[in-house]
């Protein structure tokens, strides 16, 4: 699972949690077979609600809704949905080939699934306050002082703070609007020196690449709701989905889960799939 700011997603096939490998609590990989239908659930673990959107291969698959996860619940996401809220086809994972490649283009980020969320801003709490009053015999006693108004120690009038003209110690302070180092407020131009050396373009896709197409038909609906103001603040999760673990070289045969062993391709010993590293031998287990 992965987890970042109270929010925790994972993608799930067949029911069950995917293992999430090189996560840093925004990024992170997982291992499927191409082919596989997979969906993307998501906790708020906040006391508060959120709204999530999710893209993957940069194509907005909710058609630009977002989906409300309330405070303390679970919502998981099947596959593409349309403007009404329903979502009428699985999410599939396919390999990307050159023949893919040549029709629909090669984009930068497929295989890659974005999930961007905000949450309501905290609600204001109210606090009564009782007020402890001492009985004297002084509050019968009526005294009519004259006004007093504190005189500056400093000389000349208060000042009064807010917009417009202010009169204070050096006479009038106009209020105006703030300007950069230069004087003006207008953009500094620059002259970019840094050259980097551009890799060249690869021959074709490598053997884990992907990208998700509509699976098979299904029914999930989605109905209207209602979230409070929002935070300005957006937080943002990376998935990416591959078909190949590096370490060896073939394609994955079955979903790695998070209760999923993996076997050491130097000693054959079988370890969690959690695991870094062979016990027996010290052996990379997963290369991503």
């Amino acid at each position: 699972m992965m987890y970042s700011k109270n929010f925790v997603v994972v993608v799930r096939v067949n029911g069950r949690n995917l293992r999430e490998f090189g996560s840093d609590g925004s990024e992170c990989s997982v291992l499927l077979p191409f082919g596989t239908e997979y969906s993307i659930s998501a906790k708020n673990l906040e006391s508060r609600s959120a709204r999530m959107r999710i893209s993957i291969d940069g194509e907005d698959v909710l058609s630009k809704n977002w989906i409300i996860v309330p405070a303390g619940k679970e919502i998981s996401v099947d596959g593409f949905m349309n403007s009404s809220g329903r979502v009428t086809n699985k999410f599939r994972f396919i390999q990307k080939t050159e023949h893919i490649i040549d029709h629909r283009g090669d984009r930068i980020d497929d295989g890659f699934i974005l999930i961007q969320w905000q949450f309501e801003k905290p609600k204001p709490v109210t606090v009564d306050v009782y007020e402890n009053h001492h009985h004297n015999h002084w509050d019968h006693v009526h005294h009519y002082p004259k006004p007093y108004w504190p005189s500056n120690p400093w000389g000349g009038p208060w000042i009064t703070y807010g917009s417009g003209t202010a009169r204070g110690f050096s006479g009038d302070v106009q209020v105006t609007n703030c300007v950069n180092s230069t004087g003006t407020s207008k953009d500094v131009p620059f002259t970019n020196t840094c050259h980097v050396d551009m890799p060249m373009a690869s021959a074709g896709p490598l053997p884990e690449e992907g990208i998700t197409v509509h699976g098979r038909e299904i029914d999930q609906q989605y109905h209207t709701g209602y979230i409070g103001q929002l935070e300005p603040n957006k937080h943002t999760m990376i998935i990416r989905l591959k078909g190949t673990a590096k370490v060896a070289g073939e394609k994955v045969i079955a979903p790695v889960e998070v209760k999923s062993k993996v076997q050491c391709p130097t000693c054959g010993i079988m370890a969690k799939s959690g695991m870094r590293y062979c016990s027996n031998c010290g052996t990379c287990l997963v290369e991503i």
